[in-house]
């Protein structure tokens, strides 16, 4: 058996291996770079209108109860199955003990 080092808190934060970072990275660095050229344009070259942050609080608290009505909703979805799905489990196995209870077996040919 191979035992290998537990990673440490800094390894599992940098690791690159199987991660979607290396996918993603380019539209993050885009993302980064767009929000740092508005930020210096509204500092030096011209002043672009501010709002009052208000609005997104209310936005936010409409998103996040259509959003938690709807994560209910698919779990309840997937719980129906899980229990659908259990219950044909369990309708296969009664099925195949009645099956092996009431079909004969055939008995092999005697050796000579």
């Amino acid at each position: 058996m191979i035992v290998r080092d537990k990673p440490g808190l800094l390894e599992l934060m940098f690791a690159i291996r199987g991660s979607v970072l290396p996918r993603i990275l380019p539209r993050i660095l885009f993302a980064t770079g767009f929000a740092a050229l508005v930020v210096w344009a509204d500092g030096s070259l011209l002043r672009l209108p501010h709002t009052n942050a208000a609005p997104f609080a209310v936005f936010g608290l409409a998103l996040s109860l259509f959003l938690g009505f709807r994560n209910n909703a698919a779990y309840d979805r997937w719980w129906e199955g899980r229990r659908l799905w259990g219950g044909l489990v369990a309708d296969m196995r009664s099925l195949g003990r009645e099956v092996d209870m009431y079909l004969p077996i055939p008995l092999p040919a005697p050796v000579p």
